[in-house]
């Protein structure tokens, strides 16, 4: 459709830039000879996306399915929508430019309240089967959560965030942990233990994915937050040392003083992360008083 008006198309995944206004006369120009109903069912799916679910918009659209099938019938004879090749019951956009000038028209308020729609339909549609659709689910209560309420990005975003660590997609992981910091960032009053242990979880994902400078500074901050906390701050550390025993950051100024801050606040009682401390500061000029330590712990956890 584009080509026709001398368009070229977007690659998909590249950053989004601003539609210049000649542009958007083109496509509104299309969109207008379209039906109000059309519209309307059109601006409800490019809330959902560049593709989306047949299913999905007809519920969101809630209108009766007659109606629904002749405006998509007529989005598609005008080539603004078509199916996507070898999926069954999802259509897309047949270009990126036409969904973000559907998109950038609505006012905050309204995007919100479509976003939560969005959402919530999906949450029910999905919900014998959410794993797959946990990303989708804590992008739409996100942008929900400008209006208030963000506690189910955070729930779903943290889920996402597991399942792609699961699947060892550690990036992908990165991703969805900071999206729930933004949408806890939202919470009031909010809860320093929970931006904690997403904290540490974003470091963990930080480490595995090979981005060790950016995982201390997350271990940092989830140290600073968690200060006086004990199992809290030796977690976060134990993640700032680094995943492996035999990788200590023997030059880092920092590291023994936030062990050693780490052992003060967990205290004298054995446990577990008590030893994994004392182990760490094994690495450093403290090595003989902390193998002994962390011997002693054992020797008595056996005994």
């Amino acid at each position: 459709m584009l080509s026709l008006e001398g368009l070229s198309p977007q690659a998909s995944g590249t950053p989004r830039l601003a539609i210049p206004p000649t542009v958007t006369d083109v496509i509104s120009r299309r969109l207008g000879h379209l039906s109000a109903d059309c519209n309307q069912m059109l601006t409800q799916a490019s809330v959902l996306g560049r593709e989306f679910a047949l299913d999905a918009l007809e519920q969101v659209f809630a209108q009766p399915e007659g109606r629904f099938l002749e405006c998509v019938d007529e989005a598609t004879a005008a080539r603004v929508v078509a199916e996507v090749p070898g999926v069954r019951g999802r259509l897309r956009f047949s270009h990126v430019l036409v969904r973000d000038t559907l998109y950038d028209r609505l006012g905050a308020a309204r995007r919100a309240r479509l976003h939560r729609r969005a959402g919530e339909t999906l949450e029910a549609l999905y919900a014998r089967d959410p794993g797959p659709h946990l990303a989708e689910l804590a992008h739409h209560f996100l942008e929900a959560s400008a209006a208030g309420k963000p506690g189910k990005a955070v729930e779903y975003a943290r889920g996402a965030a597991q399942w792609a660590a699961s699947a060892l997609a550690y990036e992908e992981a990165v991703r969805l942990y900071q999206m729930a910091l933004q949408a806890h960032s939202r919470e009031e009053p909010s809860d320093a233990m929970i931006r904690c242990e997403l904290l540490l979880a974003l470091g963990d994902a930080q480490t595995r994915a090979g981005d060790t400078p950016a995982a201390k500074q997350t271990f940092l901050l989830a140290a600073e937050l968690a200060r006086h906390t004990g199992g809290v701050m030796a977690r976060a550390a134990l993640g700032y040392g680094g995943r492996f025993l035999f990788n200590v950051s023997r030059d880092d100024p920092r590291l023994r003083p936030l062990l050693e801050e780490a052992l003060e606040d967990l205290g004298e009682e054995d446990s577990e992360l008590r030893a994994m401390l004392l182990a760490r500061l094994a690495g450093g000029p403290a090595a003989r008083r902390a193998v002994s330590g962390a011997q002693g712990i054992l020797e008595r956890a056996s005994g």
